[in-house]
Formats: structure tokens, sequence, C-alpha cells
């Protein structure tokens, strides 16, 4: 798979600083370059916080096949990069899901289904993901990154 040259991206949100150390932080905020605009939260994000939330009710062996209980700091990074993504326009509501090591994944499909972005929040902020993009083999990736971003900038390409 091709890698996506993140030279351009810039020093703005490119810092595992948006989550410290797993925590969830107000006060750690950047600001969004000029190229992604502000907004006020979107109207999905309280209903995503609480389907992040639930995921706290999940026990061991959650899916009968050895699955881990969601780790409790990756339940708080996936809220904290939900709420800061639901402010940049251009970003549409994620799918939340239980990844069965343990972390909170997220997914968005592009309305056309050409696009799509499935990740894994891990507890320390870093954000595991798969980028594919279907009508450009090329421009599909893998990575693991603290760049938000990177994530942001792929979920403001419809």
């Amino acid at each position: 798979m091709a890698t996506l040259n993140t030279s351009s991206v810039g020093p703005a949100l490119s810092h595992v600083g948006w989550l410290q150390t797993g925590e969830a932080s107000a006060t750690s905020e950047r600001p969004v370059p000029p190229l992604l605009a502000h907004r006020q939260p979107a109207d999905w994000l309280a209903e995503r916080l609480e389907a992040i939330e639930s995921l706290r009710d999940l026990d061991d062996d959650w899916d009968s096949y050895g699955a881990r209980r969601i780790d409790e700091r990756s339940i708080r990074a996936a809220q904290e990069l939900v709420r800061r993504l639901a402010t940049i326009v251009g970003v549409n509501r994620p799918a939340v899901a239980a990844s069965p090591d343990g972390f909170v994944g997220l997914s968005w499909e592009w309305d056309d289904f050409s696009k799509n972005l499935d990740l894994e929040v891990l507890p320390q902020g870093h954000l595991c993901f798969g980028y594919l993009d279907g009508n450009d083999s090329a421009k599909s990736f893998e990575q693991t990154t603290s760049d938000l971003m990177l994530i942001a900038q792929l979920l403001t390409q419809w």
C-alpha cells in the first residue's frame, strides 16, 4: 500500500498532545489550521459519545471468541477524539464498534461508498487505521499515527 505524504500537514494537530497521557484534556487543544473550518459540535456528537460509553458494559469474551474487555483509556481517548472531530466542518458521524483486542473502533464510509476509513483508538491516543480509496488503490494505506490532523484531512476529502 502507498503511504500518504504528511509533510504538508503541519504541526497544528500533529502530536499526541491532543490527548494527555491517555486522558481527555480540554486544555491540550491546539488551533485547527485555516484549511479545516471550525463549527459548533455536530448534532451527532452526544449520540456517538453515548455509543462509545456503552462499550464499558462489555465484559471479557463479549463476542464468545475471547475478545477483551474494552480498555478504559481507549474509551476516554475515543471520546476526546470524537469531541474534537465533531467541531470540524465536513467530518461526518462515525460508526462505533468494539475491537476484539479491547479497543474502541471508529469507522467512516463515504456516501458513494468510494472510500472508507477504519481506525482503532489505542489507549495512549495513537490511532491505528486503514484508509481505502476505491477509486484509486494507490491512495489506500494503513498506518499508526498520533496525528489528528491527518485523520481530519482524510475525513474531509468528500
